[in-house]
């Protein structure tokens, strides 16, 4: 659908009529064209209306998905979900491009990454709520009630990993790397941090030098860092 063009007859259709085709959902996902239309306008177009009526559209799913994360988490009960449901919209805003939309597959792929974005927030809000108990810990008297059944950060951060799809991250890895030796690079240096050395000996076909694999590999991690949603994980360890 990402590389079809929009028929005639789309564009006659109204933000708000978009909207409406949009959530009438059909067996044959024919409705899918609608929402699709919506992203493109909003993304491609930079329209408002389109933005409001994606709001409209996706905030109560959005709002389910965290919810179905912090249920469970005790720790994450100070959450105000709506408040994280804007920081899910500014992220991916911010970070789903004209030119990833041009890379995705239909709806599948734009609701992934939305979702991933949903999974990030989840984490920034662990990370801030640690940070902030580490900081009161030593002044505010310990409440041993507070303790019961709440996992450690590390195994709550690893709880609400395990929720987000592994395919869909590595989705998000491969549409910002340019090529294989981009990939190969995200996996093996970014991940597994193995040294540029030992990279250049295991693919002598991909790479001329080392000097290389470096220069590479700081150029991935640049455009990583203007991923919203993906560097919110990639820097809480979680990839």
């Amino acid at each position: 659908m990402a590389n079809q063009q929009v028929g005639t007859t789309l564009q006659n259709f109204s933000p708000q009529q978009l909207r409406e085709r949009c959530g009438q959902r059909q067996s044959d996902n024919s409705h899918e064209q609608f929402c699709f239309e919506l992203f493109h306008r909003a993304i491609v177009e930079k329209s408002e209306q389109c933005w409001s009526a994606i709001y409209q559209q996706y905030h109560q799913l959005i709002y389910g998905w965290l919810k179905s994360y912090v249920d469970n988490q005790p720790s994450l009960r100070h959450i105000v979900i709506d408040e994280i449901v804007q920081t899910v919209f500014m992220n991916f805003w911010r970070a789903y491009t004209a030119e990833k939309l041009a890379k995705a597959n239909g709806m599948a792929s734009v609701m992934r990454y939305l979702k991933t974005c949903a999974g990030t927030a989840i984490l920034q809000e662990i990370r801030k709520s640690k940070r902030e108990k580490n900081q009161v810990g030593s002044v505010l008297p310990i409440d041993e009630s507070e303790f019961v059944s709440i996992p450690s950060s590390h195994s709550t951060e690893r709880t609400v990993h395990q929720r987000l799809d592994e395919k869909q991250i590595w989705e998000i890895v491969d549409g910002i790397c340019h090529d294989e030796r981009d990939q190969v690079i995200a996996r093996l240096s970014l991940v597994s941090n193995l040294k540029p050395k030992f990279i250049l000996e295991k693919h002598p076909d991909l790479f001329k030098d080392v000097k290389e694999i470096y220069t590479r590999r700081q150029n991935l991690k640049e455009r990583l860092e203007r991923d919203t949603a993906l560097y919110g994980m990639w820097e809480a360890g979680q990839l």
